[in-house]
């Protein structure tokens, strides 16, 4: 408030002369009374100048703007396979009779041993036929049709000669199975000799004979690099089966490797890579 402070004094001025003028003294309540208003309105006006001004608003942020909506881009449709490249169709079995192929679309998930299983029971089924096995790509049985009273039976070969005994019909012939099982025997007893063993025209076994302390017991190669480990001696060495099973097993489980076995000279399998 200003002028207020000598405007107040003015007055007490002339409160007290007026009191000198007619020869009384001053009211005392009065002074005292004009005197608190006179502090009150000092004080408000001190109070006002130390006040700090008040600061200006600060400018609203502008809003920013909504990030524009991302447009996924189609999806493309799949690349068509080019007709020139080849699909390879030697996985799983197929079984050709008379050189077509005959098997169905179940048998590309057939195991080696329902394969082989399979190809037996035809080729002693039907003598009659072309058949040929093919798993993964390799030849299971290839066995041409037999004539009526050609090549009928089984037959054994020492060395180039015919030991077994003469067809003796129908009625006992032996079984392929039967056959298989005689030939894998003396594979196994007879190192020595060179055996070869047909039946109803399928070469069912072929090994050359092993000379001593030579290709004795199962070899297992990977990639032509021999894997399996010395051998044990004929206590402990693998019997054919169990060297046949070995082998099957490798087969099935490797595909990526070029598998071959041999025991005692003969080649129980040999799969390229696939």
């Amino acid at each position: 408030m200003r002028g207020g402070r000598w405007w107040w004094v003015l007055v007490l001025l002339v409160v007290g002369w007026s009191g000198m003028a007619i020869g009384a003294e001053p009211d005392p309540e009065e002074v005292r009374r004009r005197m608190e208003i006179y502090t009150r309105d000092l004080e408000a006006e001190e109070a006002t100048k130390k006040a700090p001004a008040s600061k200006p608003r600060p400018k609203p942020e502008p809003v920013s703007k909504p990030a524009p909506k991302s447009r996924s881009k189609p999806e493309t449709a799949p690349k068509p396979v080019p007709k020139d490249v080849k699909v390879d169709k030697s996985v799983g079995y197929e079984l050709y009779f008379d050189g077509k192929l005959v098997s169905g679309p179940d048998a590309a998930h057939y195991t080696r041993q329902q394969a082989r299983e399979n190809c037996d029971w035809n080729m002693q089924s039907k003598p009659h036929l072309h058949i040929r096995c093919v798993y993964n790509g390799k030849v299971l049985g290839d066995r041409e049709a037999v004539k009526a009273g050609e090549n009928v039976g089984y037959e054994l070969y020492f060395d180039g000669k015919l030991v077994s005994g003469p067809d003796p019909g129908p009625e006992k012939r032996y079984t392929r199975q039967q056959a298989q099982e005689n030939c894998t025997w003396n594979m196994r007893d007879k190192p020595h000799f060179h055996i070869r063993c047909v039946y109803n025209g399928e070469v069912l076994g072929d090994r050359e004979a092993v000379k001593a302390g030579e290709n004795v017991g199962y070899e297992l190669y990977f990639d032509g690099k021999l894997v399996s480990g010395p051998d044990p001696g004929p206590e402990k060495r693998y019997t054919r089966q169990q060297a046949r099973e070995n082998c099957d097993w490798n087969m099935r489980d490797k595909p990526h490797l070029h598998i071959r076995c041999i025991y005692n000279g003969e080649v129980l399998g040999d799969r390229p890579a696939m």
